[in-house]
């Protein structure tokens, strides 16, 4: 009997695996692209306050959240691709 009680929910891991390891990846993808804008986005940022040119400041504010949908999107797609 505890045999079968262990087939019988051997399949339900195979969907938790086959539903979570995507949305974690995409997930992952979302956090990954929030840190690389503070990063990336501090830097330029402290670049740009030295140059004599307004201009990169207003590119610079631009490029704010544009960063983390860009990375998520880019893991989203790769995510539908291998988990068709």
């Amino acid at each position: 009997m505890l045999n079968y009680s262990f087939h019988r929910f051997s399949g339900i891991s195979e969907k938790i695996t086959q539903l979570f390891l995507p949305l974690g990846s995409i997930l992952g993808g979302l956090i990954l692209g929030i840190i690389f804008e503070k990063i990336i986005l501090r830097k330029l940022k402290k670049i740009a306050l030295k140059t004599k040119w307004e201009g990169d400041e207003i590119v610079i504010s631009s490029l704010r959240g544009m960063l983390t949908f860009g990375l998520f999107l880019r893991v989203f797609t790769v995510q539908s691709f291998i988990f068709q």
